[in-house]
Parts: structure tokens; sequence; C-alpha cells
């Protein structure tokens, strides 16, 4: 009877081992990963009567990331490493920007329009200005 119940016991006890080994493995390698991916956050500033009803489609590295609307904001999780930003508007400027891991990137995009010419601006710009520019995306930054 007892070897009967070693028989089950110690399978049982080996399953349990190798369950809690591949979930700790399983919990490092998600750790790894999320050290690995950048925030980024694009937002919106400049505008007038003439761009506020635009809306700037965004995109990283060729994938969309959504339209931005008078007053928004996109915000992403991407893996680290070197992007190209751009927007659907043809003439308007691109930014490569660097992401590195575990860091929250801010990207203002400035329209404006000057007789009749759309220009929009984009650059990378540090936490503080993006607060001070855009102070109700304060829990965001």
């Amino acid at each position: 009877m007892t070897s009967i119940r070693l028989l089950i016991v110690v399978p049982a006890v080996a399953a349990m081992l190798a369950l809690l080994s591949v979930g700790a493995k399983a919990a490092e390698q998600a750790e790894v990963a999320a050290q690995g991916d950048a925030s980024l956050v694009v937002y919106r500033v400049g505008e007038s009567l003439r761009t506020e009803r635009l809306r700037i489609a965004v995109r990283l590295g060729g994938e969309k990331l959504g339209r931005l609307q008078s007053e928004d904001a996109i915000s992403t999780t991407q893996p680290a490493g070197t992007y190209l930003l751009s927007t659907g508007i043809a003439g308007a400027e691109t930014l490569e920007i660097d992401l590195k891991p575990g860091q929250v990137h801010y990207v203002r995009i400035d329209p404006t329009e000057r007789t009749q010419n759309l220009r929009v601006s984009v650059s990378e710009v540090e936490p503080q200005v993006a607060r001070v520019e855009r102070p109700e995306m304060g829990s965001a930054i």
C-alpha cells in the first residue's frame, strides 16, 4: 500500500515542481520583455481655426498609430529601437526617434497654416515641455 501511494505522490509532486518552474520562467521572460519596451506619447499643439478640424494620421515605422484630432493625444508601448515617425500630411516633417527601454518619449505635432500652405512640424520634447504645453495630460506624463 505504501509503494502505491509513493507511485502516485512522487509523479504528482514532480509535475507540480515542473509547473512552478515553467511559471517562474514565463514570469522572468515577461519581465525581460517589459524592460525592452518603451512608451511613446504623441500630442498636438498650436491649434488655429484653420487647423483644428484636421485629423492627422500618425505612423510609427510604417504602422498606423491612429489619427490626432485637435487637442488629442496617442499613447502606445513599443519595443525599444529606432523608428521613423511620420504623418499623413504631404510634405510634413518626419522624425527619427530612438525609443529606449523603460523610458517615456514625448512627440509634439504642431500644424500651422500660413498663406494657405499647411506645415506640420514634428519634434521630440522633454517631459517638462509636454507638461507645460498640455497640463491635462499630467496623469500620462
